[in-house]
């Protein structure tokens, strides 16, 4: 297949968590952004693909616009694998993290999507067969610092009906909180994003296991 157009649109919903954004995010958290990839084929299908854009929408944008599509556009991709890592060795100077890798990952999904489309079959099955017609989802919460709005979030997120629920946060009154609000869920578990040094954690894994989390 050969790629004769590429469409970016960056889209900023109106969101808020809740928290004070004294949490995971760099500042409260008001938008949900999203930059999404829309590829056409030679032959008139579609795929589309997502780059990671939280806090770095027109970074991801800029790095779709003018590092990854000027060697994408006008290409014939007949092996994605060997094209997408083409891709990364010629985008070597620019790294292979961060918002280089949020750019790449919007050409692999959106190739992925296309060939599948053009296949005339869902993706499942040009990614090795469908093997499942349902998943298990969960509920990923931000991190409150506050055991009462841990509590409240959970609730709520039991309430919809999440068998489970993650966590983020990083201190025992906040997991006990969640823990309490849970109930007997599936599995309650907390993220701690690198925030406990070894000896926070050999201290605080005890309670931890008390509370009975899935991990």
């Amino acid at each position: 297949m050969r790629i004769e157009e590429a469409t970016i649109h960056v889209l900023r919903v109106p969101f808020t968590d809740g928290s004070a954004g004294t949490g995971l995010m760099p500042t409260r958290w008001t938008h949900l952004d999203m930059v999404l990839l829309r590829l056409r084929s030679d032959d008139g299908a579609m795929g589309w693909g997502d780059a990671f854009a939280y806090s770095c929408r027109t970074a991801s944008e800029a790095a779709l616009r003018d590092m990854l599509l000027p060697l994408v556009l006008g290409q014939s991709v007949d092996d994605i694998d060997s094209f997408c890592r083409d891709l990364v060795r010629k985008l070597h100077l620019q790294g292979r993290f961060g918002i280089t890798a949020f750019a790449l990952s919007a050409v692999d999904v959106a190739l992925r999507d296309l060939d599948a489309r053009r296949a005339g079959v869902p993706l499942a099955e040009r990614l090795g067969g469908i093997r499942r017609d349902r998943l298990p989802a969960y509920a990923s919460l931000v991190r409150y610092g506050e055991p009462a709005q841990v509590a409240e979030f959970t609730a709520r997120a039991v309430a919809e009906g999440y068998r489970s629920v993650k966590l983020h946060e990083i201190t025992e009154a906040a997991v006990s909180a969640g823990r309490k609000a849970a109930g007997d869920i599936d599995h309650l578990v907390t993220d701690v994003n690198c925030n406990w040094s070894l000896d926070d954690a050999h201290s605080l894994l005890p309670a931890m296991r008390d509370l009975d989390l899935y991990w």
